[in-house]
């Protein structure tokens, strides 16, 4: 009897789960409503709950994902600190005619451009294919404790997770962390969360 309780109340919960679509126009209008202080203060508290990571203080290969669209977690203060440290930086650059991520090493933010949907990119062409990273930092809009993660939905980190090694650690406001949410086969867990109050290791 419990254990069909149990299943009933499972079953339950999934049925009022909400879709990716759903909670991606959510969260993105939890976004939009944070004020241009908010975000540089909340963005803040999140990098120094990254820099406390210790992964991330010993990685020397990094992946880094710029900012650049609405609100979303600023990481020029991350971008600054790999430079400063000497350690090897690699942000993405989209590459249109497959749909897909190439990661580019710079030495510099002077090296990025404003590219594809506006997002700054790095200038030249010189990507780093299967490369094995230490750290790579992913941009998303919610995740839950086990490291399923939501982006927009054009499957870019997705396909570049699946291809590249290294511990995967998404940053984001508290909001965006959620109890659950639905994951496919081919979405690409995280292993560590980075968030404004506390850092999570996921299951």
């Amino acid at each position: 009897m419990n254990e069909g309780f149990f299943i009933f109340k499972k079953f339950l919960y999934f049925l009022c789960m909400k879709t990716k679509r759903e909670i991606r126009t959510e969260i993105l209008e939890k976004r939009k409503s944070l004020s241009s202080d908010e975000v540089v203060i909340r963005s803040h508290q999140i990098v120094q709950q990254l820099f406390s990571i210790n992964e991330v203080q010993t990685a020397k290969k990094i992946h880094c994902y710029v900012s650049a669209l609405s609100n979303e977690v600023r990481t020029e203060e991350i971008l600054k600190y790999i430079l400063a440290e000497k350690r090897q930086l690699y942000v993405p650059k989209i590459q249109k005619q497959n749909k897909n991520l190439s990661s580019i090493q710079i030495n510099s933010l002077s090296e990025l451009d404003k590219g594809t949907m506006g997002i700054p990119e790095p200038c030249n062409e010189n990507a780093v294919q299967q490369i094995a990273f230490d750290v790579i930092i992913v941009p998303l809009l919610a995740v839950d404790n086990n490291g399923n993660r939501i982006g927009f939905g054009g499957g870019y980190y997705d396909r570049f997770l699946s291809s590249v090694e290294g511990i995967k650690i998404g940053i984001c406001y508290d909001f965006q962390l959620l109890p659950e949410i639905p994951s496919e086969p081919h979405d690409v867990r995280l292993d560590i969360i980075a968030a404004e109050s506390h850092v999570i290791r996921c299951r």
